[in-house]
């Protein structure tokens, strides 16, 4: 029986994560018998000798050139199945995962699919830190999914021929090393959502992982840098949204420049954030990305108007 889906891991300098999820994989792929492939991008600590403990198990590729949307390509280019599947080095599939992706495009026959994920730690938990702060998309239900529900890229999958013909991920968008970059798999749901709107989504509940959260996540510094990048990144990533459309100005309005966070804070709804940092977070979590947008907006626009530059070239994806 031919298979119909590959699973990839896109893995860098995190060995003792990808042996759990390696583990974890392999017992829900048991019976399943899909194609696993690891691209190692560009390590510099033991994955290489890791990862040869399972060579009879996996295909091991190793992309040069450091950033995910590098190593995803890598795992386009290396897949031979008609879906090719995603999961994060550092989620841990239930035993049932890969049934689940299974039976999703036997049912359905998506163009794109996806699973939830809830979080577990490995280290103290501030106690202003909710798990649904570490959650995604608890609120979806089994089945097909309405228009503009884009799913986390870590763990979910795509028919292959699709993102071919899209020209994959885009290399200015996603993580670089070190370097928090955000939004390569949006961008990519998005030009779908725009060129086809019954365009075949799909969720499974039972396509579940869990999802390490880092000690330097549960900071609200953090919050705040991961949301106001995204919204600097929205203008690559899908330059048609309203969101871009509005002025930077009316954006910090909206916000009102954080301004009346220490009033809001007390009082706050404490049943709802019992801390205030909670609130906080809650905050961040859509006024960041409308500080974001407003922030690279005015940038583009000091970059034209003062410095007679070009307009910033935006992402690849072909629509």
């Amino acid at each position: 029986m031919s298979q119909t889906f590959t699973i990839a891991i896109c893995t860098r300098n995190r060995t003792a994560f990808l042996c759990c999820c390696l583990d974890a994989l392999l017992i829900a792929n048991a019976g399943i018998d899909a194609p696993i492939i690891v691209i190692d991008n560009n390590s510099t600590d033991e994955t290489q000798a890791t990862l040869a403990t399972y060579t009879d198990r996996i295909t091991v590729a190793r992309e040069e050139c450091t950033g995910l949307s590098h190593a995803r390509n890598k795992a386009i280019d290396l897949c031979r199945t008609p879906y090719l599947v995603f999961l994060d080095d550092d989620g841990v599939p239930d035993r049932g995962w890969a049934t689940a992706v299974r039976d999703l495009i036997d049912s359905f026959e998506p163009d794109v699919f996806g699973g939830p994920y809830s979080p577990f730690y490995t280290g103290p938990k501030p106690n202003w830190f909710t798990d649904s702060l570490g959650t995604a998309h608890a609120d979806l239900s089994d089945g097909r999914q309405s228009r503009n529900v884009c799913f986390s890229g870590g763990n979910m999958g795509w028919r292959l021929d699709l993102l071919k013909a899209l020209g994959g991920f885009d290399p200015k968008l996603g993580i670089v090393g070190n370097k928090l970059r955000l939004g390569e798999e949006t961008a990519l749901q998005l030009a779908i959502w725009r060129q086809n709107p019954d365009a075949t989504f799909c969720f499974s509940k039972a396509m579940h992982m869990i999802h390490h959260v880092s000690r330097e996540k549960m900071r609200l510094r953090y919050v705040h840098k991961r949301n106001f990048i995204y919204g600097w990144q929205l203008i690559d990533i899908d330059p048609s949204l309203p969101l871009v459309q509005s002025r930077w100005w009316r954006l910090m309005m909206t916000t009102k420049f954080g301004s009346p966070i220490l009033l809001r804070m007390i009082i706050r709804d404490r049943a709802r954030y019992p801390a205030w940092k909670t609130y906080v977070a809650a905050y961040l979590s859509y006024n960041s990305i409308l500080m974001g947008v407003a922030a690279r907006q005015l940038n583009d626009w000091l970059r034209v108007n003062t410095h007679g530059l070009p307009e910033p070239q935006v992402g690849r994806v072909q629509t």
